[in-house]
């Protein structure tokens, strides 16, 4: 799994390339939080004070499972919480798969 992460403006995209599974999503979910705000949504920093707006390519996603699709959740959680925005940039056909069969596409 390998994260690209670009930063302008207000705007911090994910460029996520290999699998969203249960194997990685602990890596995953540090490599995100650490570059939204510099520590986890549970050590009391708020959550997503480097961006107004995040942004997820999932192109290059090869494989996605329910822990890849909880992190998503969790990071458009937080957002709303901080009154930010979250939105799916791009689909790869493993995500796409996964959003169908959980009925996710209007939900970011």
């Amino acid at each position: 799994m390998n994260v690209k992460v670009e930063k302008a403006g207000g705007l911090t995209r994910f460029s996520i390339e290999g699998d969203m599974t249960i194997y990685h999503a602990g890596e995953l979910k540090k490599s995100i939080f650490e570059n939204l705000q510099g520590a986890e949504p549970s050590q009391g920093v708020e959550p997503l004070q480097g961006a107004e707006a995040v942004e997820f390519d999932l192109n290059a996603v090869s494989d996605m499972d329910t822990a890849g699709v909880q992190l998503l959740m969790l990071a458009l959680r937080e957002a709303k919480a901080c009154r930010k925005s979250v939105k799916i940039a791009a689909h790869s056909n493993a995500t796409k798969k996964i959003f169908d069969l959980y009925n996710l596409n209007g939900y970011f």
